[in-house]
């Protein structure tokens, strides 16, 4: 998830709020980095493919 949020805090309250968290449809759910997301970095998009791509290769 990217998630535009002010501070870390207020970040992990969006997770926590949102409806797929509330009901545990995530086999796991943690802070990987923090880091601004801009048009300067892709807004992270290629790290975040990345990361989903090593997830995906653990659960085989």
């Amino acid at each position: 998830m990217i998630i535009d949020a002010p501070s870390q805090e207020k970040a992990k309250e969006y997770v926590d709020q949102d409806p797929f968290s509330k009901v545990n449809y995530y086999m796991d759910r943690k802070i990987v980095e923090v880091d601004e997301a801009n048009i300067e970095n892709g807004f992270l998009v290629d790290e975040v493919i990345e990361y989903l791509d090593r997830a995906f290769v653990q659960i085989k």
